[in-house]
């Protein structure tokens, strides 16, 4: 048995790639549709910043092909701007947003942690991931998610 091979980047379009990866003269809110054929996936760097609306996402799924996944990377206000245990519910709704939306098109979730993530904080890090865990057995679901843990 062979796991599925992806192949994306942490965003769908610089205007440096315009001329390369995009042809000359492609405007930028095509980007995603000229990305999405010839790469699989892409990590959705941007929702670190701000969640992208409801409209947004349908968007992103009619401008992608079938197979085409999104990996969202959880937002800053969840990882980056204090303790983990605070925040397991907006983590769990903003999971949920973007399942909602997404839907077959929703690859796995990107934990980034901060670099100032030390070993104490780590029971935060398992409360979440257990909280995780127990939303998926409530919904049925087998949501996966990536940890990276800077230094």
């Amino acid at each position: 048995m062979t796991a599925p091979f992806h192949l994306g980047c942490a965003v769908w379009g610089y205007r440096r790639w315009l001329g390369g990866f995009f042809p000359e003269g492609s405007r930028q809110q095509d980007f995603l549709k000229l990305y999405g054929p010839r790469l699989t996936t892409v990590e959705c760097n941007s929702v670190f910043y701000a969640v992208p609306g409801e409209k947004a996402l349908t968007r992103w799924v009619e401008q992608t092909p079938e197979g085409f996944s999104f990996c969202p990377k959880f937002p800053r206000v969840i990882t980056h701007e204090g303790p983990l245990e605070p925040v397991i519910g907006d983590a769990l709704s903003f999971s949920e947003h973007m399942r909602r939306h997404l839907g077959d098109k929703l690859g796995p979730f990107f934990v980034q942690l901060p670099p100032t993530f030390e070993p104490d904080k780590g029971p935060g890090l398992a409360a979440l991931l257990n909280a995780w865990r127990r939303q998926d057995a409530e919904l049925g679901l087998h949501r996966r998610v990536a940890v990276e843990v800077r230094s």
